[in-house]
This record gives structure tokens, C-alpha cells and sequence, in this order.
């Protein structure tokens, strides 16, 4: 899988570990350890994935993907993101995934999963380019140019929501488990101590709801996840 991972933290030890790493593993990592190089590294390599971690200042690091997810030169707006955070709380996580992270772990990490993360993000990165629209209702998923429309209005969604949104929407109306939705699409076996699926459905429930008067994301509670017209599923029950 030769593919350019750009690694973006300040502590040197751990980007030379994790680099090594990488390069073993068939990748092929880049490193910047300030802001003005990862412009540079960006602009040269286009990388697959970058691993956003901790700059000089804790700011920085989300200033730095809220021009990733701006689409400013010299990013591509739709790379995936992984953020590596020093702050595990709740509220820190989900202001990552407020200023687009596409996925969010906790220093300090084992490899194993970082490069499990890696490995799922990679693996959906080409779902745009399979050309196929889906269409739900009035909502409307164009996966070769990555847009997500509802009634005709454009809805900007991180590359892990619009995948989510995908994956339900293959099958509209089915429940799918948390279990497998972690497995598929994060790669992740054992969802008992993660809350990144929850936050990510949540997430998307919000913005979808924000277009129109009806939710879509259906949390079936215990068991997982459903995307589903509730207008369609009203009109039915009332008829």
C-alpha cells in the first residue's frame, strides 16, 4: 500500500517511531514538526491521510484543520484527518470532530490501533471515486463527487460522516449494528470503549436535521443505526 501519510506533531520521538513504523508496513510517511512545513509537505506530496498531532500551541493544531477542511492551499479539503490529542475528554474530542476530524484517538496510543484507524480510513478514501448516486427520499448521494445534497441544498458533511451516510444509505430502512458499522468502517472489533460512532451518527443526525423537518439518522436504541425518509415512514404509519 504505497501511500504518502503525512505526520504532524511537535515531539520528534514520536513521529520517528511512528514513521518507522509505517515504512515497515508499506506506507510511505512524511513528517513535519511545525506549521510552516506541513504547507510545504502538503503542497509537495498530496498525502492520503494526515495524522494531526500536537504543535507548539494547542490552537494550533485546529486552526491548522479548519484550513484543511476550508480547502486552502495547498490542501485538498477532502483528506482524511486523524487527530492525536493529549486531551482524552469528551468535550475535546468532540471539538476535534467539530473542526472536521474525520477520526480522533488519545495520546498515548498503541500502533496497532493507530494503524488499524489508518487502514479504515484508507479504505474509504476511494468511495467517491465508484460514480454511483443513491438516492433516499429527497436526499441525494453523489459518491464520485462527494456531495451530499437534501431537497437541493448542499450539506457539508467530514469524511467519516459522508462514509457513514453511505453505508446506511446502501440500505435504506435496514438497522445496522454497532458492531458492524465500527468493524467496516473504522476498523474497529471491539466498540466497548469507544464513543466515536455514537459521535459521528450524532453529528450527522444534526446537520441533516438542519435541512429539512425530520430527522434521518434513526438511533434503534441497543441495537445500532438506520438512515430512513421519517417523512415516508409518517405517512406510512398514518395511513
Amino acid at each position: 500500500m504505497s501511500c504518502t501519510i503525512l505526520l504532524v506533531d511537535a515531539d520528534e520521538h514520536t513521529t520517528a517511531f511512528v514513521a518507522d513504523q509505517l515504512a515497515a508496513d508499506g506506507y510511505q510517511p512524511t513528517i513535519a514538526h511545525t506549521e510552516e512545513t506541513v504547507y510545504e509537505a502538503a503542497a509537495a506530496l498530496a498525502p492520503a491521510v494526515i495524522v494531526l498531532g500536537d504543535l507548539t500551541e494547542r490552537s494550533h493544531a485546529l486552526g491548522l484543520l479548519d484550513e484543511i477542511r476550508a480547502g486552502a492551499r495547498p490542501f485538498d479539503r477532502n483528506v482524511a484527518v486523524l487527530v492525536l490529542s493529549t486531551h482524552s475528554g469528551r468535550l475535546d474530542m468532540l471539538r476535534a470532530f467539530d473542526h472536521g476530524a474525520d477520526d480522533v484517538m488519545a495520546k498515548p496510543f498503541s500502533y496497532p490501533e493507530l494503524h488499524a484507524r489508518i487502514r479504515a480510513l484508507l479504505r474509504h478514501v476511494g468511495v467517491r471515486e465508484l460514480g454511483e448516486v443513491i438516492r433516499v427520499g429527497d436526499l441525494e448521494i453523489d459518491t464520485r463527487a462527494r456531495l451530499v445534497t437534501l431537497a437541493g441544498e448542499a450539506i457539508g458533511l467530514t469524511q467519516r460522516e459522508f462514509v457513514l451516510l453511505s453505508h446506511l444509505a446502501a440500505e435504506p430502512e435496514r438497522v445496522f449494528t454497532k458492531d458492524e458499522l465500527l468493524r467496516e468502517l473504522w476498523g474497529i472489533r471491539d466498540g466497548t470503549t469507544t464513543r466515536t460512532l455514537d459521535s459521528h451518527a450524532c453529528r450527522l443526525r444534526t446537520k441533516l436535521a438542519a435541512h429539512g423537518d425530520r430527522s434521518w439518522v434513526l438511533n434503534v436504541w441497543g441495537v445500532g443505526y438506520a438512515l430512513t425518509d421519517a417523512r415516508q415512514r409518517d405517512q406510512a404509519q398514518s395511513a
